[in-house]
């Protein structure tokens, strides 16, 4: 008999300092057995390089940043072909920018 295939779950969110409480969530969620039970792709959307205070405006450096997050999700999500997309958001910038993540995740 041949093994069922693993659940492909594709989770964007957080994970790098500034260090808060989703990406808290996201270490200890990636620390447990989850990953060897299913094909978890992880997709950090933050490169740790804007304080919390610099990360809900919109300035030109945090746009292009976004833009690098959207295509390396858009990377994974081709890749992956997950059947479950989690995305973690936040207020300002972030909600922007994971809704349009979602919104890619919906076209696939």
């Amino acid at each position: 008999m041949d093994k069922p295939e693993k659940l492909r779950v594709l989770i964007a969110g957080h994970a790098v300092k500034p260090w808060g409480g989703m990406a808290a969530c996201y270490e200890a969620l990636l620390a447990s057995s989850l990953p060897t039970r299913i094909a978890l792709t992880f997709v950090e959307t933050q490169d740790g390089r804007a304080s919390v205070a610099e990360g809900g405006h919109i300035s030109l450096t945090n746009l292009l940043m976004s833009a690098r997050h959207i295509l390396r999700f858009t990377r994974s999500l081709l890749i992956s072909r997950p059947e479950v997309v989690d995305v973690a958001t936040a207020y300002g910038l972030s909600f922007a920018k994971h809704s349009v993540m979602v919104l890619i995740a919906r076209l696939f």
